[in-house]
Protein backbone atom coordinates (compact mmCIF):
# COMPACT_ATOMS: atom_id res chain seq x y z
CA UNK A 1 0.00 0.00 0.00
CA UNK A 2 3.42 2.18 -0.19
CA UNK A 3 3.32 2.78 3.35
CA UNK A 4 6.53 2.94 5.14
CA UNK A 5 7.77 1.78 8.32
CA UNK A 6 10.98 1.55 10.71
CA UNK A 7 12.55 -1.94 10.32
CA UNK A 8 15.03 -3.95 11.71
CA UNK A 9 16.84 -6.08 9.51
CA UNK A 10 19.53 -8.87 10.15
CA UNK A 11 21.51 -10.94 7.56
CA UNK A 12 23.59 -13.89 7.90
CA UNK A 13 25.31 -16.12 5.82
CA UNK A 14 24.07 -20.03 4.97
CA UNK A 15 25.92 -22.45 3.75
CA UNK A 16 24.29 -25.13 1.39
CA UNK A 17 24.68 -27.97 -1.06
CA UNK A 18 23.82 -25.43 -3.78
CA UNK A 19 26.16 -22.71 -1.92
CA UNK A 20 26.05 -19.67 -0.21
CA UNK A 21 23.15 -17.94 0.62
CA UNK A 22 22.17 -14.70 2.53
CA UNK A 23 19.29 -15.13 5.32
CA UNK A 24 17.61 -11.88 6.01
CA UNK A 25 15.07 -11.25 9.00
CA UNK A 26 13.48 -8.07 8.74
CA UNK A 27 11.37 -6.68 11.89
CA UNK A 28 8.98 -3.67 12.32
CA UNK A 29 9.91 -2.01 15.00
CA UNK A 30 7.24 0.44 14.81
CA UNK A 31 6.03 -0.55 18.02
CA UNK A 32 9.53 -0.27 19.70
CA UNK A 33 9.91 2.57 17.97
CA UNK A 34 6.98 4.64 19.48
CA UNK A 35 7.87 3.27 23.01
CA UNK A 36 11.29 4.74 22.23
CA UNK A 37 9.95 7.66 21.53
CA UNK A 38 7.17 7.83 24.20
CA UNK A 39 10.28 7.35 26.84
CA UNK A 40 11.96 10.03 25.53
CA UNK A 41 8.78 12.24 25.91
CA UNK A 42 8.59 11.38 29.28
CA UNK A 43 12.07 12.25 29.92
CA UNK A 44 11.89 15.49 28.47
CA UNK A 45 8.51 16.13 30.85
CA UNK A 46 10.25 14.94 33.64
CA UNK A 47 13.80 17.16 33.12
CA UNK A 48 11.55 20.58 31.94
CA UNK A 49 9.53 19.88 35.43
CA UNK A 50 12.97 19.31 37.40
CA UNK A 51 14.01 22.69 36.23
CA UNK A 52 11.15 24.35 36.81
CA UNK A 53 10.33 23.57 40.17
CA UNK A 54 10.51 26.44 42.70
CA UNK A 55 12.80 24.41 45.22
CA UNK A 56 16.48 22.46 45.14
CA UNK A 57 16.22 19.11 43.65
CA UNK A 58 18.73 16.51 44.49
CA UNK A 59 18.76 13.03 43.63
CA UNK A 60 21.32 11.04 45.55
CA UNK A 61 22.29 7.38 44.62
CA UNK A 62 22.70 4.13 46.78
CA UNK A 63 26.43 5.60 47.56
CA UNK A 64 24.92 9.14 48.63
CA UNK A 65 26.56 10.55 45.57
CA UNK A 66 24.03 13.21 43.88
CA UNK A 67 23.46 12.09 40.31
CA UNK A 68 20.61 14.41 39.36
CA UNK A 69 20.65 18.20 40.26
CA UNK A 70 18.29 20.91 39.04
CA UNK A 71 19.00 24.50 38.12
CA UNK A 72 17.62 26.01 41.80
CA UNK A 73 19.90 23.46 42.97
CA UNK A 74 22.99 25.64 41.41
CA UNK A 75 21.36 28.85 42.36
CA UNK A 76 20.93 28.29 46.60
CA UNK A 77 24.05 26.65 46.55
CA UNK A 78 25.90 28.95 44.30
CA UNK A 79 27.50 25.45 42.41
CA UNK A 80 27.64 24.94 38.35
CA UNK A 81 25.63 21.19 38.20
CA UNK A 82 28.76 19.62 36.98
CA UNK A 83 30.53 20.79 40.45
CA UNK A 84 27.55 18.44 42.11
CA UNK A 85 27.21 15.04 39.73
CA UNK A 86 29.13 12.50 41.30
CA UNK A 87 29.82 14.07 44.48
CA UNK A 88 28.51 12.96 47.67
CA UNK A 89 25.72 14.63 49.43
CA UNK A 90 27.44 15.57 52.26
CA UNK A 91 28.95 18.36 50.02
CA UNK A 92 25.92 20.10 50.35
CA UNK A 93 26.11 20.10 54.47
CA UNK A 94 28.33 21.67 56.94
CA UNK A 95 31.45 20.22 57.71
CA UNK A 96 30.91 19.86 61.31
CA UNK A 97 28.11 16.99 60.57
CA UNK A 98 29.58 15.45 57.70
CA UNK A 99 30.92 12.65 59.24
CA UNK A 100 27.45 11.66 60.65
CA UNK A 101 25.34 12.20 58.41
CA UNK A 102 25.91 8.87 56.42
CA UNK A 103 24.63 6.84 59.05
CA UNK A 104 21.58 8.78 58.52
CA UNK A 105 21.29 7.96 54.99
CA UNK A 106 22.12 4.47 55.65
CA UNK A 107 19.09 4.49 58.34
CA UNK A 108 16.44 6.05 55.94
CA UNK A 109 17.94 3.58 53.08
CA UNK A 110 16.90 0.81 55.87
CA UNK A 111 13.10 2.00 56.12
CA UNK A 112 12.62 4.57 52.84
CA UNK A 113 9.14 6.34 53.32
CA UNK A 114 8.48 9.97 51.74
CA UNK A 115 9.42 12.25 55.17
CA UNK A 116 10.71 15.59 56.04
CA UNK A 117 13.95 15.28 57.13
CA UNK A 118 15.05 16.63 60.66
CA UNK A 119 12.11 16.92 61.64
CA UNK A 120 12.55 19.40 65.25
CA UNK A 121 16.26 19.83 64.57
CA UNK A 122 17.46 22.77 62.66
CA UNK A 123 19.56 22.08 59.38
CA UNK A 124 21.90 24.03 57.95
CA UNK A 125 23.32 23.82 54.03
CA UNK A 126 26.56 25.06 53.16
CA UNK A 127 27.31 26.92 50.10
CA UNK A 128 29.97 27.37 47.88
CA UNK A 129 31.51 30.53 49.55
CA UNK A 130 31.13 28.73 53.01
CA UNK A 131 27.83 31.25 54.14
CA UNK A 132 25.51 28.28 55.81
CA UNK A 133 21.80 28.96 55.41
CA UNK A 134 18.65 26.92 57.23
CA UNK A 135 16.53 24.77 55.24
CA UNK A 136 14.33 22.25 55.15
CA UNK A 137 14.36 19.19 53.28
CA UNK A 138 11.95 16.32 52.47
CA UNK A 139 13.33 12.71 51.57
CA UNK A 140 11.33 10.77 48.70
CA UNK A 141 12.74 7.13 48.74
CA UNK A 142 12.35 6.50 44.20
CA UNK A 143 13.03 2.90 42.58
CA UNK A 144 14.80 2.79 39.18
CA UNK A 145 15.75 0.06 37.11
CA UNK A 146 19.28 1.64 38.57
CA UNK A 147 18.42 0.60 41.49
CA UNK A 148 17.18 2.63 44.79
CA UNK A 149 17.62 6.69 44.47
CA UNK A 150 16.40 9.27 46.89
CA UNK A 151 14.97 12.56 45.62
CA UNK A 152 15.85 15.16 48.45
CA UNK A 153 13.96 18.61 48.08
CA UNK A 154 15.51 21.50 49.57
CA UNK A 155 13.86 24.58 50.30
CA UNK A 156 15.96 27.84 51.82
CA UNK A 157 13.66 29.27 54.61
CA UNK A 158 15.89 32.35 55.96
CA UNK A 159 13.00 34.85 55.20
CA UNK A 160 10.84 32.05 57.18
CA UNK A 161 12.95 32.02 60.16
CA UNK A 162 13.43 35.41 59.89
CA UNK A 163 9.93 36.34 60.43
CA UNK A 164 9.03 33.93 62.95
CA UNK A 165 11.63 35.14 64.89
CA UNK A 166 10.15 38.93 64.20
CA UNK A 167 7.00 37.89 65.42
CA UNK A 168 8.66 36.27 68.23
CA UNK A 169 10.16 39.76 69.39
CA UNK A 170 7.43 41.23 68.60
CA UNK A 171 4.99 39.07 70.77
CA UNK A 172 7.93 39.88 73.61
CA UNK A 173 7.68 43.38 73.40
Amino acid sequence: DGVEFPVEVSLSPLETAEGRLRVSAIRDVTEKKQAADQLQQAEERFRTILEAAPDAIVIVDEEGRMVLVNAQTEILFGYERQELINRPVEYLIPHRWRDHHPQHRRRFSAAPRVRPMGVDLELLGLRQNGVEFPVEVSLSPLETAEGHLTTAIIRDVTEKRRAANQIKRNNAQ
